[in-house]
């Protein structure tokens, strides 16, 4: 990652993204207000992963959205695409491939 890159960045506006505040992210995350503001503002480049799954969950994102720069991110599948396919990694194979063309029905159906 570049030398500019900041995590803390990536956490504060996808937090205000979805308008909340730091000290709702402390507690969704369980982690402390004052931990949360030094991350945003680089005061504290220590982030475990158990709080940055804790964060990501709470700000209801990947963790790879909150790891990738921009750069990386426009080279990627779009969020919703993401965000199918975690959950679609939640079933096991032969779910999965039902589930999938149910999906593909259902578009086809919308065209």
């Amino acid at each position: 990652m570049d030398k500019k890159y900041n995590i803390g960045t990536h956490i504060r506006d996808r937090r205000k993204f979805l308008g909340m505040s730091q000290e709702k992210l402390a507690e969704l995350s369980k982690l402390s207000v004052n931990y949360i503001s030094r991350l945003e503002l680089a005061k504290d480049t220590n982030l475990s992963i158990n709080a940055l799954i804790a964060i990501s969950t709470a700000l209801d994102v990947n963790v790879s959205e909150l790891l990738l720069t921009d750069a990386q991110k426009s080279t990627e599948l779009p969020y919703y695409l993401k965000k199918l396919i975690d959950e679609l990694l939640t079933f096991d194979a032969d779910e999965a491939n039902e589930i999938s063309e149910l999906l593909l029905l259902l578009v086809r159906r919308m065209k």
